[in-house]
């Protein structure tokens, strides 16, 4: 089982970040949906606002992208600092069970660069996230593998195929006081209890960007 060898390398969190008005949405479709679902539900008609203005790895839009333990921050730094200044971010934990998912896709680095990437399924695709130096190209230093719960590179995906149901949902992370009582309000929609919790860290770049170029 993937779940079990994630554990086994001390993963406990697979996670997705978004903006509060996806988590409004989520919570009233009671999934976290592919871009390419998102303008089937007409509930979403007024509040959608896809996390990535462009995306240049079309046809994976019937996938959720989602990080192992710990998000992309360089695609999060983009996303909320620049295409949605104006919202707040939170951070969604699923259960590593969501490995084994018919569907699931290991993408070793950025899904979108596609001269760089490998995807593979199974077992074998998910220990390709952590034995394999991980190269880009040229564009960036090639990453060594890991031996921590991060994966070599810190953009590696998932590619979840389908709805992700919040079934799987285990946490939600928010930057401050006043994200944890709005989001608090969203998630009664979800009539289940998920935790939220304050930790504005996950929300921060690490000291050192390993994607960094390599000059």
């Amino acid at each position: 089982m993937i779940a079990d060898e994630a554990r086994r390398r001390g993963v406990t969190e697979i996670v997705h970040f978004t903006h509060q008005r996806a988590l409004l949405g989520i919570s009233f479709t009671k999934a976290v949906l592919p871009r390419n679902q998102l303008r089937r539900e007409q509930i979403l008609e007024y509040i959608l606002e896809p996390n990535a203005k462009t995306r240049s790895d079309s046809p994976w839009f019937g996938h959720v992208n989602l990080s192992i333990s710990d998000i992309n921050h360089r695609f999060f730094q983009v996303a909320s600092k620049k295409w949605h200044k104006e919202l707040w971010w939170v951070v969604l934990a699923f259960d590593p069970e969501i490995l084994d998912h018919d569907g699931a896709v290991f993408a070793t680095t950025n899904n979108a660069y596609d001269l760089a990437v490998t995807r593979r399924s199974g077992l074998d695709g998910f220990k390709r996230l952590y034995d394999e130096p991980m190269a880009h190209g040229g564009l960036w230093s090639t990453h060594p593998a890991s031996t921590t719960h991060l994966p070599a590179c810190p953009q590696a995906e998932l590619l979840y195929e389908g709805a992700l149901s919040i079934d799987h949902l285990r946490r939600v992370y928010v930057r401050n006081a006043d994200n944890y009582r709005e989001a608090c309000s969203f998630l009664t929609f979800l009539e289940r209890d998920v935790p939220v919790e304050i930790d504005a860290d996950r929300f921060e770049p690490p000291t050192v960007d390993l994607c960094e170029n390599s000059s």
